[in-house]
């Protein structure tokens, strides 16, 4: 993606902090900025968004308000990468914002790991 003529992308992610493997993983990428917010710091993704531009937003939110999440990243009209449960393709409340989606399912289940060891739950 293209800005001002420089090859750069600016990924926001607005439910991490500097420890989430996002931020670390996008942060080792030549020619990404990473810019992480959290509730935890004050910024909270349904009243906040970065002064600084940028161009998409990628994260593991929160299952449990997942509907005001999609309405909000629709409101937002920037790109989007969100990990979520299969069935958030489903459901009368939130085909309003998902219209034009991709979608990428996984054939196995994801592996999660309960410490920076990333030892396996």
């Amino acid at each position: 993606m293209k800005r001002n003529n420089k090859e750069t992308l600016t990924i926001w992610c607005p439910f991490d902090l500097v420890n989430s493997k996002y931020v670390e993983v996008f942060s080792t990428i030549p020619n990404v900025k990473v810019i992480y917010t959290h509730i935890d710091s004050g910024e909270n993704f349904f009243f906040y968004e970065p002064e600084e531009a940028y161009d998409i937003i990628i994260s593991n939110p929160p299952f449990s308000c997942k509907d005001d999440i999609l309405k909000r990243l629709y409101e937002l009209n920037k790109p989007y990468a969100m990990l979520l449960p299969i069935p958030t393709l489903q459901g009368q409340t939130r085909f309003p914002y998902m219209k034009d989606i991709q979608y990428l399912g996984f054939d196995k289940r994801i592996n999660y790991y309960r410490d920076a060891a990333m030892t396996k739950t």
